[in-house]
């Protein structure tokens, strides 16, 4: 029986809504061999999110059935304020699927999703608002520079700038980022790194700004509508084949609802991996020492989109993929 009345029913409290949201799932079994470093990198990826983001962004950090240890080192930041979000799974669900969950149960317009082995750089915020102020279609915008990732769910951004023209190739990625950017992921020497290096890129501009068409998901910032676009659909095999599952739950539906999918011609972020190097802490210091900063505006206004939203996506992106298949065999080498 209840007695007497809530007092918290009285109590009119406006709610802080944020622009920008973080999302981080992390799951470390243990520590030993390819996990042997995890914590640490873990360490180094929170701390240069924490020490390169202003009052606009908010974090989650999900964790997914990972060793006690862990959770032990994100409560004092979930209490501290760092983090306001912190999520913890009994088994391990896979990252598209607690990523989902995350994002649409965020109010935030715009939300980043992080690999916990990503280093954030200074600026990179305000690098990324700026991104989608220069193109109201833009509905993914990357931290790192990859070749690759010119021909994943592009469809929207080569069918609109093509035929107005827009689209501009050349060697526009520096050798030294190309060459780190392989380093990262293992890849050094290796015959896509050659390929990379002698392969020109696609680009657009924008008030002189030069943006790569395409967009790596290790660490990305989506308009939060792009988790809603098949909200039906279950992910049934959360580890078969990760990098197809974000493909399919993340980039296709971004490019269905007819948004552009960009990166920067130099990354504003660092893919760790499992292995940690000197500069990581240096990094990070001279992030803290740039503290406070300005707070980074993303667009209030409502996004615009591509008209390949309402055409067959299965025939249109046949047939644009096959366009930039044939431009990339004629006119990317030197």
């Amino acid at each position: 029986m209840r007695v007497g009345q809530n007092p918290e029913k009285s109590k009119e409290i406006l709610l802080e809504h944020k622009q920008h949201r973080v999302i981080i799932p992390i799951f470390i079994p243990n520590e030993e061999g390819f996990h042997a470093n995890a914590l640490e990198v873990f360490r180094l990826n929170l701390e240069s999110l924490i020490s390169t983001i202003g009052d606009e962004t908010n974090i989650t950090v999900i964790n997914n059935d990972s060793i006690p240890k862990v959770n032990a080192f994100l409560q004092p930041y979930l209490e501290s304020g760092k983090i306001d979000r912190y999520v913890v799974n009994r088994e391990n669900r896979g990252k598209a699927e607690v990523v989902l969950a995350a994002a649409r149960s965020s109010w935030e317009e715009f939300i980043t999703v992080a690999d916990a082995d990503i280093l954030f750089y200074d600026g990179w915020v305000g690098k990324v608002a700026e991104a989608f102020h220069a193109f109201p279609k833009a509905g993914v915008v990357a931290l790192l520079t990859f070749p690759d990732s010119v021909n994943r769910a592009t469809t929207s951004v080569l069918f609109d700038n093509f035929f107005r023209g827009a689209i501009k190739a050349g060697r526009i990625v520096k050798e030294e980022e190309l060459k780190r950017s392989y380093q990262s992921i293992g890849l050094s020497g290796s015959e896509r790194e050659s390929k990379a290096l002698e392969s020109k890129r696609l680009y657009l501009v924008n008030d002189g700004e030069k943006y790569l068409i395409g967009a790596n998901h290790a660490v990305a910032t989506y308009r939060r509508e792009v988790f809603f676009y098949d909200i039906e659909t279950k992910v049934k095999y959360p580890f078969r084949r990760k990098a197809k599952l974000i493909k399919n739950f993340m980039d296709i539906p971004s490019d269905k609802c007819g948004f552009w999918r960009i990166s920067f011609p130099q990354s504003y972020a660092y893919h760790m991996g499992n292995s940690i190097l000197d500069w990581y802490d240096e990094k990070i210091r001279v992030s803290q020492s740039n503290m406070p900063r300005e707070k980074a505006l993303f667009p209030k206004t409502k996004p615009k989109r591509s008209i390949t939203r309402i055409l067959p996506y299965g025939w249109i992106s046949k047939y644009v993929m096959y366009g930039f298949k044939f431009y990339e065999k004629r006119y990317s080498k030197k």
